[in-house]
């Protein structure tokens, strides 16, 4: 990785961090607001309608997925022509796709009368809306990341949670559930239209067989992986809708929060540097000059992810017994599953090199084994009796598992047995360390006032975790790393 590719990253990604946080922020209040509006069991709907739009979402049969990979790599190549191929191709058909999808959904609905509620069927008939608009947004969204436009992208990002904020809670507080429905759909219509205003994107209809099976056969195993890896983090949540019920599936939406925030940094690091990488292979062809963008960055990453953890562990709690009290239910569950978001946290660099060595397709089990695992111990633990908490400690475990195959499979391309089992030793023992600090803070520090025992433990917890930063930020990479944020923030 040359001076001015590393340069280059950690501007995109300074720039794409402050906005993601500043989105964040306002996603925070958006969430905090809602569950303050809406009893558990309306939220639980609300989550599980999400579900079907998360799923609904492939009906792009990986198109944007294939785009994201191809576009770079015809950058490096310096072939335009096939970028405007790819970009008009893959908005054809998936909003043709999306459209019939979504007039399915409509026809079905009518047919559940018996089945679910009328806000559950109305529900389903807006957010088949939702997902025409939100495919449309996507769209841009990618095409946005592909073309490494990360100054628009964060823009739209903040202009996205903005508008959220302001039409769901206008709307939520008058209409309710329902004003979530309509409020929802119309953000996403405002976010669309913001973004292709400033995106400016000349689209046409355009349509090549040979060019979308050439198109498919990249995107197909991305949509087949994206699926396998949606089934992973969103089975607990279906288990909760299936096997106990929409007022805990209310509940853990505390958890949701949780995980969908702590989660985002790791998340967008992955945005950033896949460009990069596909650019790189592209021009290079070398997979040891690739593994550069994983290996370090992802060690780097586990040091710093508790940073975020433990905000995230102290200031949820905080949130519900002031604000949220009748989703208090909800907290456990939510300190368990930080403890998986840690493990599928640093997974997202080693899918990026899959994808950039056209592997994608091997990922497909890797999902699938974890899901499957979690699924019979979520199972299990609901049997034991442990509800919501062991469905979290179940999907904990699964992300676990997930993280170690994909792992040990990636750095098998260019490290040895020793060196794999070095880098799982290091990640395990800063595991340990950062929530056992969690755990012995909570427990021994006992305070009866719920502000200041927040405060003690937080101010606590980070001066016992003060070691462990200061041991990865002598590490000369990371030194060059940190001095390069330091730069680009100065710019």
């Amino acid at each position: 990785m040359d001076y001015l590719s590393k340069e280059k990253i950690v501007k995109d990604t300074t720039k794409y961090s402050l906005a993601t946080i500043a989105s964040q922020a306002i996603g925070v209040i958006t969430s905090v607001l809602l569950r303050k509006l809406l009893d558990p069991s309306l939220m639980g709907i609300w989550t599980g309608l999400m579900i079907v739009l998360n799923y609904g979402l492939y009906a792009d049969f990986g198109l944007f997925s294939a785009a994201t990979v191809k576009i770079p790599y015809y950058k490096g190549k310096k072939e335009k022509h096939k970028i405007e191929k790819i970009m008009n191709l893959s908005f054809t058909v998936s909003i043709v796709a999306v459209i019939l999808l979504a007039a399915m959904l409509i026809i079905v609905s009518f047919f559940l009368g018996k089945t679910f509620s009328l806000p559950v069927i109305t529900g389903i008939r807006i957010v088949s809306f939702i997902m025409i608009a939100t495919i449309l947004y996507n769209f841009n969204i990618v095409m946005l990341r592909a073309n490494k436009q990360f100054t628009m992208l964060s823009k739209v990002e903040i202009f996205n949670s903005a508008v959220t904020l302001v039409t769901v809670i206008l709307l939520v507080t008058f209409f309710k559930l329902y004003g979530l429905y309509y409020g929802t759909l119309l953000a996403v219509i405002a976010s669309f239209l913001y973004s292709k205003s400033i995106s400016h994107y000349d689209l046409k209809l355009y349509f090549d067989i040979k060019e979308l099976s050439q198109l498919i056969k990249v995107g197909l195993p991305l949509a087949a992986y994206g699926f396998s890896f949606t089934i992973l983090i969103s089975l607990d949540k279906i288990v909760i809708a299936k096997a106990i019920g929409a007022k805990d599936l209310g509940f853990y939406s505390i958890a949701v929060l949780a995980f969908t925030y702590a989660l985002t940094f790791s998340k967008l690091f992955g945005i950033v540097t896949l460009p990069s990488i596909q650019e790189s292979y592209g021009e290079t062809g070398s997979i040891k000059h690739i593994m550069r963008y994983v290996k370090k960055p992802t060690l780097i990453l586990a040091y710093l992810l508790p940073l975020l953890l433990a905000f995230a562990y102290f200031m949820i709690p905080f949130l519900v017994h002031y604000f949220l009290p009748k989703y208090r239910e909800g907290i456990t569950s939510m300190k368990i599953i930080l403890g998986g978001c840690f493990f599928i946290s640093l997974t997202y660099l080693a899918q990026n090199f899959l994808t950039a060595l056209d592997k994608q397709i091997q990922m497909i089990p890797f999902a699938c084994i974890a899901a499957a695992a979690g699924l019979v111990l979520d199972y299990i633990f609901i049997k034991m009796n442990m509800g919501i908490t062991g469905v979290a400690l179940g999907t904990s475990i699964s992300f676990f598992i997930f993280f170690f195959i994909i792992m040990v499979h990636t750095l098998k391309h260019c490290d040895t047995s020793i060196e794999i089992s070095g880098f799982f030793v290091n990640i395990i023992l800063i595991f340990i360390y950062s929530f056992g600090l969690l755990f012995l803070v909570e427990k021994y520090v006992l305070i009866d006032r719920f502000f200041l025992k927040t405060l003690v433990h937080m101010v606590l917890f980070y001066l016992c975790y003060l070691p462990a930063v200061l041991f990865i930020i002598r590490d000369k990479p990371t030194k060059e790393f940190l001095f390069r944020l330091k730069a680009s923030l100065a710019c």
